[in-house]
């Protein structure tokens, strides 16, 4: 059994063509298909630009997003993968 996950953000809800990109290209790279993903790309792309412009219509909303991933990345480090966090900090990358 084999599971692939997408992360979809919180604060985008329903169907996200990037995530639904990202898995259709793992898979077809796992299985070695070709399969042409130009439309898949160009809906991602507008997808992307929509969401952009509308964050950037609502500096609020774009200083909470900030916020979500900044609280994220440091859970994610301080409490999941806190050896991880100092081994990169090892190897001279700094992830503040």
């Amino acid at each position: 059994m084999v599971t692939l996950v997408a992360t979809i953000p919180a604060y985008i809800q329903g169907n996200n063509p990037k995530c639904i990109e990202s898995m259709v290209r793992r898979l077809t790279g796992m299985l070695n298909l070709d399969i042409p993903l130009d439309g898949l790309r160009e809906l991602t792309d507008r997808f992307e630009k929509k969401v952009c412009d509308l964050v950037e219509q609502q500096p609020d909303l774009a200083h909470n997003i900030l916020k979500l991933e900044e609280d994220y990345d440091n859970d994610i480090f301080d409490n999941e993968l806190g050896d991880l966090k100092q081994w990169l900090q090892d190897q001279g990358l700094n992830i503040d």
